[in-house]
């Protein structure tokens, strides 16, 4: 609180400080505290995200009645997939997949302006006039077929991350395409029926000036947005009857209704003026005129052609080398931050760890350790049926060991053990205590050796005796001398350490009725505690890896080596490995989709190159960013696919659409009804990701920033890029068609 010890404290601490000397304080009873705090105001930040889109999906859509209608759809789809989730069969509900709120936020109301433009695009067309029921089934014919397109890419895309070895990454993909799906449920039942109500009794029933109030905007922008300065002056229109009867009330005859509100007069209008035609410039809204005019027009200029064409491909080939030399896997060298560098808390917490640059590291007496394991199964160590692998809470259930059933009570086994122990201690990994300068290894069996001796006891012991006298070591509290594991006088292999269970955790065994079941023993490794280049640990989990195999060679057991750095090693070759095949598979799935979608492969082909842009400017921005490939970056690299493919899969669609003859006509009718949503959903999704940018958390901060990236580089290339590609080589006619694909599509839409 305001008034509590810790404000207290840092404020006694700011007045002895100075511009040469940073004061921090840390424990355990202020630094969840203040994390959590710092996640509070975290959490305020994405909530201004949602206040953003909310704030220009009313601007964009002229109307606070379909705003609300708009956010719930988004909100409404991410409810309905955690139920979805849940009757599916999982229970686990991780910190990532709440990060998939993101994600809706920017296709959710990109969507919506899909159908939002769809539907103010068909006022103007002669096949949907003086009909709802009409002008409704156009509005959704248009704007289903592009986003049905949009979503199946992305949801592909999303998918394929299913396929990852990592439970977290997989269900994520996952759970991401099932919220795409249920918005394209919603988005084409929802929002289209929110639209007609909106049509029907705030903009019909009401007349103009009323509905831009009830709207919630500018007046002046709500009778443009939805044509109602388009009504003759002797009528004004109520909505009666069935649906899309539209019925004549007389008024006024001086005046329009968005004249009456504006307070203007103009000459009467003809009633019987004819629908322009919708490339003149009173049926488009600033922003298509915009893409039609000016836009188009400007890439159609031949110099400015060949610039973008070689200002793109130079841009592509500097993503690609970036990618493949600068952008290092994994090249974190200490653990990952929680919070941002410079972050108070974040430099306290370095400091105590030992990883902060203003100080050497702490001298800890806990460090990073091997281990060989006798007895376990090294093909198949852990038994995992039955067990989720994202299952949280204080007792998991990680599986079974598999034991190889080796008799490991036997004398033979005994010594093995003994010698296994000592070459371990001769690995060059292996730490060397600082003042007797021998290994610092950990190995009951060696002690519990040197116990027998001490005592002129005979070693090995007999086999059916061995978990008796082990036992029986373990409890001899009047223990002397050398070997002993604990005592009265404090000199026991256990004891003298602040951990009591420093030694238990290092070397141990399981027996069951008297048997050995399993064995290990550990020595601690030279390596800094939170050393994670994988380009260094994996070196050292290669050495013991081969140092086991080569004793299991050469003695009478079967030993497994590792160090406990292998859970790190594994998820990040994981990692690696998903951003090595994922990306690249994830655009082979986002290509054969668009194959399917289009029926023209020249169309497919043109897209997925564009994609392919898209991925390769952004690693631009990774290098530029000075980040590298640690366990964050990685799960969202993978994720990038789905993000880059909406904006160009747009615009591809619909120039697959166009029913104009020229390559050039159909990329202007493209840009012309596809161009403002894109922009729209581009600005909304840019928006709620910059809030992202002031978060603390790590986690939230990279999140945005890849997603600022991605989107700002799809909307560049879908916007420059793919309209000068496709008025140079896009399809014209049936040229580039699949037959049977061609054929199965026009039966379907």
């Amino acid at each position: 609180t305001s008034d509590g010890w810790i404000p207290s404290f840092e404020k006694i601490l700011r007045e002895h400080g100075n511009d040469d000397l940073d004061i921090y304080f840390a424990g355990g009873s202020n630094v969840v505290p203040r994390m959590f705090s710092d996640l509070m105001i975290d959490q305020l930040f994405a909530m201004l995200a949602f206040l953003f889109v909310s704030l220009f999906m009313w601007i964009q859509l002229g109307s606070v009645f379909l705003t609300i209608c708009g956010m719930l759809q988004i909100i409404g789809s991410f409810i309905l997939t955690l139920a979805t989730w849940k009757l599916l069969g999982n229970n686990s509900f991780t910190f990532m997949h709440a990060l998939v709120v993101y994600i809706i936020l920017g296709i959710g109301a990109d969507n919506t302006f899909v159908f939002a433009d769809a539907w103010k695009q068909s006022r103007i067309l002669p096949v949907a006039v003086g009909s709802l029921a009409r002008r409704l089934q156009v509005s959704i014919s248009r704007a289903a077929n592009a986003m049905i397109v949009t979503s199946a890419t992305t949801c592909a895309a999303f998918l394929f991350t299913a396929m990852t070895d990592l439970p977290v990454i997989a269900t994520f993909g996952s759970f991401s395409a099932v919220v795409v799906g249920w918005n394209l449920l919603l988005v084409l039942t929802w929002f289209p029926a929110a639209v007609l109500v909106h049509e029907r009794y705030f903009v019909q029933l009401f007349g103009g000036c009323c509905a831009a109030r009830l709207c919630g905007c500018c007046c002046r922008v709500c009778v443009h947005q939805w044509g109602l300065e388009r009504r003759p002056a002797t009528e004004k229109v109520q909505a009666v009857g069935t649906l899309g009867m539209i019925q004549a009330v007389p008024v006024d005859e001086s005046a329009t209704s968005s004249q009456r509100c504006l307070g203007k007069r103009e000459d009467k209008q003809d009633p019987d003026a004819k629908v322009q035609d919708q490339g003149k410039k009173e049926d488009l809204r600033i922003i298509e005129r915009f893409f039609r005019n000016i836009l188009f027009r400007f890439l159609e200029v031949r110099v400015v052609q060949v610039f973008v064409v070689i200002g793109f491909a130079a841009l592509a080939i500097t993503g690609v080398a970036m990618a493949s030399s600068q952008v290092k896997l994994t090249t974190k060298s200490n653990t990952e931050n929680f919070l941002k560098s410079g972050n108070y808390l974040q430099d306290t917490i370095n400091i105590w760890l030992g990883t902060s640059d203003a100080f050497q590291s702490n001298d800890w007496d806990i460090k990073q350790y091997g281990s060989f394991c006798f007895g376990i199964d090294t093909a198949d160590p852990i038994d995992r049926s039955g067990t989720d692998p994202l299952a949280q809470g204080e007792v998991l259930n990680m599986g079974k060991p598999n034991f190889n059933g080796e008799d490991l009570n036997n004398e033979a086994a005994q010594t093995a053990i003994v010698e296994a122990c000592d070459r371990m201690g001769q690995l060059p990994s292996v730490a060397k205590h600082e003042e007797s300068g021998e290994p610092e290894t950990f190995c009951f069996m060696k002690d519990f050796k040197r116990y027998k001796e001490a005592r002129s006891e005979t070693f090995p012991v007999p086999s059916s005796t061995l978990v008796a006298e082990l036992e029986a070591w373990r409890n001899d509290i009047n223990c002397e001398g050398q070997g002993c594991y604990k005592n009265r006088e404090e000199t026991g292999v256990t004891q003298g350490r602040r951990d009591p269970s420093y030694y238990d955790d290092r070397t141990g065994y399981i027996a069951e009725n008297g048997e050995m079941k399993f064995i290990f023993v550990s020595a601690n490794l030279t390596l800094g505690y939170w050393e994670q280049h994988l380009d260094i640990i994996t070196p050292e989990y290669t050495e013991w890896r081969d140092a086991a195999d080569e004793v299991s060679k050469s003695l009478p057991i079967t030993v497994m080596g590792l160090t406990n750095r292998l859970d790190w090693i594994a998820i990040m070759n994981a990692l690696v490995k998903g951003v090595k095949t994922g990306v690249p598979a994830s655009l082979g799935i986002a290509f054969i989709v668009l194959l399917l979608a289009t029926a023209n492969w020249r169309i497919a082909s043109a897209a997925t190159l564009s994609i392919m842009g898209v991925m390769a400017s952004f690693f631009i921005s990774f290098t530029a960013s000075n980040w590298t490939l640690g366990m964050y970056e990685c799960q969202f690299v993978q994720l990038t696919v789905g993000l880059a493919v909406d904006y160009v899969v747009h615009l591809a669609h619909a120039y697959n659409e166009s029913t104009a003859l020229t390559r050039e006509d159909k990329m202007r009718d493209s840009l012309t009804k596809m161009g403002v949503s894109v922009f729209s959903g581009a600005v909304s999704t840019l928006g709620a990701s910059m809030f992202l940018f002031i978060c603390q958390f790590n986690v939230f901060y990279l999140y945005g920033s890849f997603i600022f990236f991605v989107i700002l580089w799809s909307l560049v290339w879908a916007l420059l890029f793919f309209p000068v590609l496709m008025m140079n080589v896009g399809p014209e006619g049936t040229s580039g068609d699949i037959k049977i694909l061609r054929s199965l599509y026009d039966r379907i839409f």
